[in-house]
């Protein structure tokens, strides 16, 4: 069996809620949090500022979350392997 057949057979609901729900709580954190405000800020109303700064933070504190259940931490790191 391939690793990412086993990858997949092993990665099920429980597994993705629970992602899911650290990924939300690392936007919570002190730092994250304070991160986070601040890039918002920075981009006020304007939504391509959002895509520049926002949006690649959000995905940054994301990647730091997603490894522990397998994904890698590189920009293929959103996908199934």
């Amino acid at each position: 069996m391939s690793a990412n057949l086993a990858f997949k057979e092993n990665f099920d609901s429980e597994k993705a809620k629970g992602a899911l729900e650290d990924i939300l709580a690392a936007f919570d954190q002190p730092e994250n949090f304070a991160r986070l405000q601040d890039a918002k800020d920075l981009a006020g109303n304007d939504m391509l500022k959002h895509m520049q700064v926002v949006f690649p933070l959000l995905t940054q504190i994301e990647m730091g979350v997603i490894e522990s259940y397998g994904f890698t931490r590189d920009g293929e790191g959103l996908y199934l392997p």
